[in-house]
């Protein structure tokens, strides 16, 4: 009896878990799905900096560099939601971050984006430079270092075609960091 009474709570702990941890447990991320969020999120992020560079630039490049961030990062949002509709990917938004490190840097790029709609007009093309040179160098290192990674092939194409056009970017950003302020 004592053994049949331990059976049964065996097996109704074993249900218990099955059932919680389960078909309602969500499914692992991978690299894959970690990577398009970040750049759906990266892509959309860009455009909303890219408008704001447009709106409140004091030079002409800056509001150039704005309009290349809209159109660039329109397209490659395209990109990525084929990608991830092609693969099957559902995209986390906001994207998860992977560690503490990563979320201390997700934080931070946020409160600079936040901090370039508030600054002062004549503050803003500098503090614009210096993000875009550091948030580029970022997203190259970050795509880099995934797409070896990577296991789908689409996603893995699409990350390798996207890597030009962001070092491009970079090194847009910091021609652009170096001229001076005019104005």
């Amino acid at each position: 009896m004592k053994k049949s009474v331990l059976l049964l709570a065996c097996l109704s702990m074993a249900s218990w878990s099955s059932a919680s941890f389960g078909a309602d447990t969500p499914p692992k991320r991978g690299v894959d799905q970690h990577l398009l969020s970040k750049l759906h999120a990266g892509n959309q992020n860009e455009i909303a900096l890219g408008k704001l560079a447009q709106e409140r630039g004091t030079s002409q490049e800056v509001k150039d560099f704005g309009a290349m961030l809209v159109k660039d990062h329109s397209a490659a949002d395209q990109k990525v939601l084929a990608a991830a509709q092609e693969a099957g990917i559902k995209l986390e938004s906001p994207p998860m971050a992977k560690s503490a490190k990563e979320s201390h840097e997700m934080e931070k790029s946020k409160h600079l984006a936040e901090e370039l709609k508030t600054i002062p007009a004549n503050q803003f093309d500098e503090k614009f430079k210096e993000f875009m040179v550091a948030d580029h160098k970022k997203d190259v290192s970050a795509v880099s270092k995934a797409i070896p990674k990577l296991k789908n092939a689409e996603v893995k194409q699409t990350a390798e075609a996207l890597l030009p056009t962001l070092k491009h970017h970079e090194k847009m950003a910091e021609d652009l960091a170096v001229k001076p302020q005019q104005g």
